[in-house]
């Protein structure tokens, strides 16, 4: 593993040996947030890098690089929550419409990626928190990928992950 990730001008030091279960590639996002607010989140389904560098470069965009957001400010550090989800392997559903498609999700349990064409968006399994009802997490997440009430993702994943808040 590289010794450091560079940002700009700016470095992050790793480790030069870590810990087997951080050298393999896992999907993973950077949850923050200002007391209940989200503040950015920034991630990846399906990881090419190991955990240890995807973690800490999706911290940093999270931070400086969430195009919702302008970039976390030094006063806002103090009161900043962060949560490091670790994703499992993405299993396709099989669904024939979108009754089917909701009757499959696990709320609490399932994150959720959709597709339709160029367009996906996922809702980590967190999102469950504030948006309770099965219909209403599709409905949603539809409507991040751009997609309309009436259109059916053509291909669906679902996933669990480990959440670490500090």
């Amino acid at each position: 593993m590289e010794a450091s990730v560079n940002y700009g001008n700016r470095s992050l030091s790793l480790p030069e040996t870590v810990d087997e279960v951080l050298q393999a590639a896992r999907g993973n996002f950077v949850t923050l947030k200002c007391g209940p607010h989200l503040r950015g989140c920034i991630g990846c389904v399906e990881a090419d890098n190991p955990l240890l560098r995807s973690v800490a470069e999706h911290a940093y965009a999270a931070a400086f690089r969430d195009p919702r957001f302008s970039p976390v400010s030094r006063p806002e550090l103090d009161s900043l929550t962060v949560s490091v989800s670790i994703l499992t392997p993405m299993q396709p559903l099989d669904f024939v419409d979108e009754d089917d498609l909701v009757r499959a999700l696990r709320p609490g349990h399932h994150g959720l990626f959709i597709e339709k064409d160029a367009r996906q968006a996922t809702f980590l399994p967190a999102v469950w928190e504030n948006l309770a009802s099965p219909v209403e997490f599709l409905s949603q997440l539809k409507l991040k990928a751009g997609l309309l009430q009436e259109e059916v993702p053509q291909r669906a994943w679902t996933y669990t992950a480990v959440t670490i808040t500090e």
